[in-house]
C-alpha cells in the first residue's frame, strides 16, 4: 500500500488503510458540516458556495430584489424587514445541503422573485444568523477615524473607509460591496429628488448597520448607537459606493 509516497506492507498496511478510511470519513463529515449557508461563518463555507469569492446566495437575492425595485413602485427598502417566517424557513431549508450551485440557487430565487418579501426575508435572515458581523469589532478604531473626519472633506473620509474595507477578509469585503450596491440603488429608487438621496440612505444605514457592526459589549453597543457612529458611516458608504468600489478595485 502506498501512503504518502512510502510503500507499507503487512500490519502497517492494514493500519494505514484504517487511517485512510478515517481521513476519508472526516473529510466527508467536514463537507457535510460546511454545507450550511445560513448561520455559518463566511470563512468556513465551502468554496462551491462562492463565485469569485462572492457568496452566490447574497448576489442572487440582491439581483432579484433589484429587479423587484425597478418593477414595483410600491416596494420600499423598509419592506425587506417584513419577514414571513413560514415561507422564509421553507426557502432557507432548500439552500442547505452539499450539492448547491449558482444555477440551483438562482432557480430557487427566481421561483420566488414575484414575492419580493420572501426573497428579502431570506436575505435578512442570513445576516441576522451570521455568527459575526461583516466587520470585526477590532476594526472599531477605523470607524471612529472615518467618522471624525470633516464631513465636507469626502476625500479624507473615503481614504479612511477604503483602508477599513481593505482590512476585512476578501469574502466579507465582496458581500459588503454587493450590499452597498443594492442599498445605493434602493436609495436612488426611493428618493423623490437627488437632494433626498442622503436622507433615504440615512434611513437605510440606521436600519441595517447591525449587518456590518455588532459590538460585543452592551456598553459599547449603547455608546456607538447613541453617537450614531456606525449608521452614519454606513450612510456615507452607501452614498459614495461608486467611488469606494473603484478605489478598492484598484487597491486589491
Amino acid at each position: 500500500l502506498v501512503v504518502g509516497g512510502l510503500i507499507v506492507g503487512g500490519a502497517a498496511a492494514a493500519g494505514s488503510a484504517g487511517l485512510a478510511a478515517a481521513v476519508y470519513k472526516h473529510r466527508k463529515w467536514k463537507e457535510v458540516k460546511n454545507a450550511t449557508i445560513v448561520g455559518a461563518e463566511l470563512a468556513d463555507m465551502r468554496s462551491s458556495f462562492f463565485e469569485d469569492d462572492m457568496l452566490i446566495l447574497i448576489d442572487a437575492c440582491c439581483t432579484s430584489l433589484e429587479a423587484s425595485i425597478a418593477a414595483m413602485t410600491a416596494f420600499t427598502v423598509r419592506d425587506i424587514v417584513d419577514v414571513d417566517e413560514k415561507e422564509t424557513e421553507k426557502m432557507i431549508k432548500q439552500f442547505e445541503g452539499d450539492k448547491q450551485s449558482r444555477k440551483k440557487i438562482e432557480k430557487l430565487i427566481r421561483r420566488k422573485q414575484e414575492d419580493a418579501m420572501v426573497v428579502a426575508a431570506v436575505l435578512d435572515r442570513y445576516f441576522v444568523c451570521l455568527p459575526s458581523p461583516l466587520f470585526e469589532e477590532t476594526l472599531c478604531e477605523y470607524f471612529i477615524d472615518a467618522q471624525e473626519q470633516n464631513e465636507e472633506d469626502w476625500q479624507a473620509v473615503k481614504t479612511c473607509i477604503v483602508e477599513l474595507l481593505l482590512k476585512v477578509p476578501v469574502r466579507n469585503r465582496k458581500v459588503i460591496m454587493r450590499l452597498l450596491s443594492f442599498f445605493r440603488l434602493a436609495a436612488v429608487n426611493r428618493s423623490e429628488s437627488p437632494s433626498n438621496i442622503e436622507e433615504v440612505a440615512s434611513e437605510i444605514g440606521q436600519a441595517f448597520c447591525s449587518y456590518f457592526w455588532r459590538p460585543e459589549s452592551a456598553e459599547d453597543r449603547a455608546k456607538y448607537a447613541e453617537a450614531g457612529v456606525f449608521a452614519s458611516l454606513l450612510t456615507k458608504m452607501i452614498i459614495g459606493y461608486a467611488e469606494l468600489s473603484a478605489a478598492v478595485s484598484v487597491s486589491v
